[in-house]
C-alpha cells in the first residue's frame, strides 16, 4: 500500500469466476474438501513461532480419487516456494536502496503478519495460503519500476513471472486480486482481502511504529514531499484516526497499541 496517495476512493470489481468465499466476520472451513497430507508449517512473527496446519483442496482430486493428493501438494508447494524465492531475490537485489519504507524488509513483514492472521482466522486451505503469501511478496514489486500505480505494475509482473514456475491462471488471478486490495481505499469483500490489508498496515499497532513511520517520512521526502514537524504529526493523526483493522485477529492484537500511538501523537500536537 502506498499511504502517500490519499485521493478519492477507488473501487475494484471482483472477478465473478473466483471461487472465493465472502467475508462474513466468521472463520470458515471448507466443507466437503478433500484433505491431503497435513503439514505442520511454522510461520515466524517477530520472536514468536506459530504452528499452522494447512490442508490442500484440488479440483483434480475431487474428480479423480486416484490422484495422489500428497504428490499434488508437494508439487504445489515446490512451485510456490521457487516463485517466492525468485521474487525475494529480485526485491533484495533490484529495489531502489533509497526506499526506506517500501523495501524488502517491509514485504517480508507483511508476509509474516498475513500468515499469522490467516492462522488466527481459521484458513487452512493450502492453495489459498500459498496465494496469499505470494501476493504479499509481490504486492509492492511494482516499485521495481516506479512508485506510481505500483499495484498495477505488480499485477503485470504476476502474469509475466509466475507462469514459468507453474503457477496456474486461477491462482494468478487470485494473487492479482489480493494485490489490488492493498491499494489505499480499496474495498475488501473477502476474508483473504481483509487479511492482506491488515497485514500491510500491521505496524500501526506495533512497538516499532515510530521506526516504520520515520522510514515512510524519509521515503516521501526523497520523492519531493516535505513536512514540518506539525505537518507530519497531522499526517499521522489523520491516517491512524481514519484507519480500521478488518479482522477480529488484527483488532485483538493491534488495536490497543494503535490507539496508544494515536493518543501520544495527539498529545504531542
Amino acid at each position: 500500500m502506498d499511504v502517500q496517495n490519499v485521493g478519492p476512493r477507488k473501487r475494484h470489481r471482483l472477478n465473478p469466476t473466483l471461487q472465493q468465499r465472502p467475508y462474513d466476520g466468521e472463520a470458515h472451513s471448507e466443507e466437503g474438501a478433500v484433505q491431503g497430507e497435513e503439514l505442520l508449517v511454522f510461520a515466524e512473527r517477530h520472536d514468536e513461532i506459530i504452528p499452522r496446519k494447512r490442508q490442500f483442496t484440488n479440483s483434480a482430486v475431487l474428480e479423480n480419487p486416484d490422484v495422489c493428493t500428497s504428490d499434488s501438494l508437494l508439487s504445489l508447494r515446490m512451485n510456490f516456494t521457487a516463485a517466492r524465492k525468485s521474487i525475494q531475490s529480485r526485491l533484495q537485489r533490484d529495489l531502489d536502496p533509497t526506499l526506506t519504507y517500501h523495501n524488502a524488509a517491509h514485504t517480508a513483514d507483511v508476509a509474516r503478519a498475513a500468515m499469522r492472521f490467516a492462522h488466527s482466522e481459521g484458513i487452512t486451505d493450502e492453495r489459498e495460503l500459498e496465494c496469499l503469501e505470494l501476493a504479499c511478496w509481490m504486492h509492492d514489486s511494482g516499485f521495481l519500476e516506479s512508485p506510481h500505480q505500483h499495484e498495477k505494475r505488480a499485477c503485470h509482473f504476476v502474469d509475466e513471472w509466475l507462469p514459468e514456475f507453474g503457477v496456474e491462471e486461477n491462482d494468478r488471478r487470485l494473487i492479482k486480486q489480493l494485490i489490488r486490495a492493498t491499494q489505499l481505499h480499496s474495498p475488501a469483500t473477502t476474508l483473504l482481502e481483509q487479511i492482506i490489508q491488515d497485514a500491510d498496515l500491521d505496524y500501526l499497532g506495533r512497538e516499532d511504529y515510530e521506526e516504520k513511520a520515520s522510514g515512510l517520512r524519509r521515503e516521501m521526502e526523497r520523492r519531493g514531499q516535505s513536512f514540518s514537524e506539525s505537518d507530519w504529526l497531522d499526517f499521522q493523526i489523520h491516517f491512524l484516526s481514519t484507519h480500521r483493522y478488518n479482522t477480529a485477529s488484527a483488532r485483538e492484537l493491534r488495536q490497543s497499541r494503535k490507539r496508544a500511538h494515536l493518543d501520544a501523537l495527539r498529545s504531542a500536537r
